[in-house]
């Protein structure tokens, strides 16, 4: 598998971003995580941001794991992932019931209780 370590980054970057959060996940959690050193995550990926911006695209397009990468992956192959990710989210929003899209909003935009009942009231 040409592939093992970037899918082992993954696998656990996206363990630690959840655990943690995106921000106070290091490289060198990553490279903990999977038993390497940061310069071998390095030589994959060319910082935190690109890894995440991995993690977003497979999420988008589970096959895009599969493919093969020039190294290091860096933020370039990542143009155009902020409309993708916004078109997903519109077409997910269209199947959600209106108890869903609160909870997502509350998820997504951090936004305080009286900020959803301003919107909630905007929904109904």
């Amino acid at each position: 598998m040409a592939n093992g370590r970037i899918n082992e980054i993954h696998e656990d970057a996206v363990k630690l971003f959840l655990q943690q959060g995106y921000s106070r996940t290091q490289i060198s959690h990553i490279a903990k995580a999977i038993g390497v050193s940061v310069g071998t995550i390095y030589h994959d990926f060319t910082g935190n941001e690109e890894i995440m911006h991995f993690i977003l695209k497979c999420t988008i397009e589970p096959d895009f794991l599969n493919r093969e990468f020039d190294r290091p992956i860096a933020d370039d192959l990542f143009v155009g992932l902020e409309e993708e990710i916004i078109s997903a989210f519109e077409i997910s929003a269209e199947h959600l019931p209106k108890t869903w899209k609160l909870s997502a909003i509350i998820i997504v935009f951090g936004i305080s209780y009286p900020m959803l009942l301003i919107h909630y009231q905007g929904m109904r």
